[in-house]
């Protein structure tokens, strides 16, 4: 099927939401790319968590200098984290469409026209998503040759056009394992589908829009559209620049837990062999955890996450590693942990 990117029969209402914090010095570019997008915004909604700056300021004045209502300026009356920030911005969004933007990225001009124009070829399809494209002072490279050439491959997508892939049932779990390329940045969805994914897990530090992402996959169809229609800008400031290693290996937990759970709770016939690879993908989650805990000599810790794993999935080696930390001595495991630097 040939998609006409520039159909619109009909307007469709987007609202675009950006949860910001002390990003003054990247916001006002980011909305004037917004407002450059050849597809028209309903509603832009800045939710402000809880800045020291001068984003009220700024984005008031904004408002008066545009004379309209597009731009609609929320502020959380204490810091709730991204995915508060986002929160709110669901709950006050009034448009059948949502995409979200973070405060100092763009978007390719015609990004949100060609996913209008997916919607309007597939009407059962709940989201959209873009390939991303990096700029700044830190480089990124996700993936490798091998990692996308799986992941574009036709066991997890459905080849529906030039540049259109149609995902499959057991894409999320390939993303799970392996890690999820697409940004929240890059998605726009149905408001509708709310109620099957429900909102951002606030708990979630890291990775907390991986697992909003991932339950489309889960619950709905998705589409994504193989061009970088999204620009990333990668500064110090980024999260994964910020969280050190072991954080990061409790966030890839705290995903895996949550898709885990989500698709326990909500698919009800459930297939066996997913729910297995659910369980080895959760249980070498921790395996990992628990190496970057004995890595960094936290020995109880590393301990604890591989009686995790074993609860999970039973595995010799595990089961051997946990006998170990739990009968050798900490100096000798130090002089281990020393030797394996």
């Amino acid at each position: 099927m040939t998609i006409n990117m520039n159909c619109s029969p009909d307007v469709k209402k987007i609202s675009v939401i950006i949860p910001t914090f002390n990003r003054i010095k990247y916001l006002t570019e980011t909305i004037d790319n917004i407002f450059q997008q050849d597809y028209p915004i309903y509603e832009l909604i800045i939710v402000d968590d809880f800045s020291n700056d001068a984003t009220k300021k700024i984005i008031n004045d904004l408002i008066i200098k545009r004379g309209d209502h597009t731009i609609r300026y929320f502020e959380n009356e204490k810091s709730k984290g991204v995915s508060g920030a986002r929160n709110t911005g669901l709950k006050y969004a009034k448009g059948e469409f949502i995409a979200f933007q973070d405060s100092d990225d763009f978007w390719v001009p015609d990004k949100l026209q060609r996913q209008i124009a997916i919607f309007q070829t597939y009407p059962e399809i709940d989201a959209v998503v873009t390939e991303s494209a990096f700029f700044g002072n830190c480089e990124e490279n996700y993936g490798n040759s091998s990692y996308k050439k799986q992941l574009f491959g036709d066991k997890y997508w459905i080849h529906a056009g030039n540049h259109v892939y149609l995902s499959k049932k057991e894409t999320f779990l390939f993303l799970l394992d392996k890690g999820c390329p697409f940004r929240v940045q890059s998605l726009i969805f149905r408001k509708r589908c709310l109620k099957k994914v429900d909102f951002f897990d606030e708990k979630m530090v890291y990775l907390e829009d991986s697992a909003f992402l991932l339950k489309f996959f889960i619950t709905g169809k998705v589409v994504n559209i193989g061009i970088k229609l999204t620009k990333i800008r990668r500064h110090e400031g980024n999260t994964d620049n910020i969280i050190d290693s072991a954080g990061k290996h409790e966030g890839d937990v705290q995903l895996i837990h949550n898709i885990y759970r989500y698709y326990k709770k909500n698919i009800v016939e459930k297939n066996v062999l997913i729910m297995e690879k659910l369980d080895k993908i959760l249980s070498n989650s921790y395996i990992r955890y628990s190496t970057e805990a004995f890595r960094s000599g936290k020995y109880a810790e590393a301990k604890r996450n591989l009686k995790f794993a074993l609860e999970i999935k039973l595995s010799i080696k595990s089961l051997i590693r946990y006998f170990l930390l739990s009968v050798i001595p900490g100096s000798i495991l130090n002089a281990i942990r020393k030797k394996l630097k």
